[in-house]
């Protein structure tokens, strides 16, 4: 995978916290992200999504691909989704261990999906309020945005449901969150009463401006408000030095 650490060195920021002891991740949360992480991984996978999860257990097995993805067992896939510019994967599947559904979406893996990354100028979010998207990023999302809300809805309606995971790796992390803005937005799709939402990304460079990440702190306060403060978890993990850098609440420049 390309690495963009050079771009880090250039162009990042430095936060005024540093982190100590007190800031190191329990053992719990380093494993349940770990896990996560699995389902972010497979949905790069030049296999065909269907051929993965039909296969699973062939996969998982000693000096198979997926050896050791030990929390992808028994996963059943809803839907396989193929965007409608530049191709880009994503799937929708359900953990019956912990009953939960999952949506991932992967992050760049061909030229065609690298040149709208490069689209970087602002897009008008269609929500309003002076919130504004990458232009690349919208475009591809918006190609796979229908079929994985229907995707949400078939797992909801056909599996019993604890927990809502959406996660994705680089590209993916930020489709992740207009994903998350969207199904939580007034007129979105009206999730089970209390169902608890987990949104997990790695690597994810900023999606929107400020009035965007502004509307969903709003939107998580608001479904926290609605559900219980734990309705609503958010992760997102950094390699060191990643130039894919998250900080959704800044504005995308």
């Amino acid at each position: 995978m390309i690495n963009f650490r050079f771009i880090s060195r250039i162009m990042a920021t430095f936060s005024p916290y540093t982190l100590t002891y007190t800031d190191v991740a329990s053992a719990d949360l380093s494993l349940e992200l770990s896990e996560l992480g699995q389902f972010a991984e497979i949905s790069y996978s030049s296999l065909p999504t269907e051929f993965i999860f039909s296969n699973l257990a062939l996969l998982m097995d000693s000096d198979f691909p997926l050896e050791g993805y030990d929390a992808l067992k028994g996963t059943v896939l809803v839907s396989a989704i193929r965007g409608k510019l530049a191709k880009l994967g994503a799937y929708v599947a359900y953990r019956p261990s912990a009953k939960q559904l999952f949506v991932s979406i992967s992050g760049t893996t061909t030229i065609w999906q690298a040149l709208q990354d490069l689209r970087t100028l602002k897009h008008k979010h269609p929500i309003g309020r002076g919130c504004a998207v990458h232009t690349g990023f919208w475009k591809m999302y918006e190609g796979i945005k229908a079929e994985v809300i229907r995707a949400v809805e078939k797992g909801l309606r056909t599996h019993e449901v604890s927990e809502l995971v959406l996660t994705g790796h680089s590209l993916g992390g930020a489709l992740t969150y207009l994903l998350a803005i969207d199904l939580l937005a007034p007129g979105g799709l009206e999730l089970p009463p209390g169902l608890p939402l987990k949104l997990a990304v790695f690597g994810a460079p900023r999606c929107g401006n400020t009035q965007l990440s502004q509307l969903w702190l709003e939107l998580v306060k608001q479904y926290r408000a609605k559900n219980g403060v734990d309705s609503l978890k958010e992760y997102s993990v950094k390699a060191y030095n990643d130039g894919n850098i998250y900080q959704f609440p800044c504005e995308l420049q």
